[in-house]
Parts: C-alpha cells; sequence; structure tokens
C-alpha cells in the first residue's frame, strides 16, 4: 500500500516543504501562507500559483502581470460609459449641425 506523502501532510507543512526544497530563504512565509489561507480551495489555488511561479524562474524572473486582465464587470462597465457619451456626442453634434443651419450661429461666430 502507498501512502501519499502530501495528503498527511498539513498545509503548513507542505508550503513550508515546497520553500525548502525550492527557495529556503523565503521559508518564514510559510507560516503566514498557512495562516491567511484556511480553505482547501484557496490552500490548492497557492500551491498551484507557488508552483506557476517557481517553474517560470522563481518571483525575481516571474512576470506577475502576464494573464491578468480587466474584471469582466469593469470591462463591461467601461464600455457602457463609453458608448453612453458616444452618443452624448452625436446628439449635441446634431443640435449643432440643427443651429448651424439658422442664422444665430452666424452672428456669434463671425
Amino acid at each position: 500500500m502507498k501512502i501519499n506523502k502530501t495528503s498527511s501532510m498539513t498545509f503548513y507543512e507542505e508550503v513550508r516543504s515546497f520553500f525548502q526544497k525550492y527557495d529556503p530563504a523565503r521559508i518564514r512565509l510559510a507560516k503566514k501562507i498557512a495562516s491567511a489561507y484556511k480553505t482547501p480551495k484557496s490552500q490548492k489555488a497557492v500551491m498551484r500559483r507557488l508552483k506557476e511561479v517557481y517553474a517560470a524562474g522563481g518571483p525575481s524572473k516571474f512576470d506577475f502581470a502576464a494573464g491578468k486582465t480587466v474584471a469582466p464587470k469593469m470591462e463591461a462597465k467601461v464600455e457602457e460609459v463609453v458608448e453612453q457619451l458616444g452618443e452624448e456626442v452625436s446628439e449635441q453634434v446634431e443640435e449643432i449641425k440643427d443651429i448651424e443651419g439658422n442664422d444665430g450661429l452666424e452672428e456669434i461666430t463671425g
């Protein structure tokens, strides 16, 4: 019978072991990370992210901005505001065109 070593380890031990193997200078972070992430889902996400970072050569060589995008809700809001502003500008342009047809604009500008 084969025993899975990681399932018997606490999350703290798993993170500590990871840093011990890949980045001993940062082993002090294990306790802080373990105390910040209590749920199994978040712990799996942390370990997955650590593996990504160190597979790319470690934190000093990892591009943390890569893969991050604007949140879809924010993107939709920005598009909505831009569309609304575009409509307002179009309406104002139409009003100006209507006024240009009148003699009043010529008196003001010229």
